[in-house]
């Protein structure tokens, strides 16, 4: 089971440098301040 957890988070570490790898300075700034605070 741990195996699996382990390899979902590695799944959404390289997720999130996918799509956050093109974004602009605005766009990281736009994002940073949602209300839902995600982060990058």
């Amino acid at each position: 089971m741990s195996g699996a957890i382990a390899m979902l988070e590695e799944r959404i570490v390289e997720t999130k440098k996918h799509l956050t790898a093109n974004v602009t300075p605005w766009q990281k700034c736009s994002l940073a301040v949602t209300p839902t605070g995600h982060t990058l």
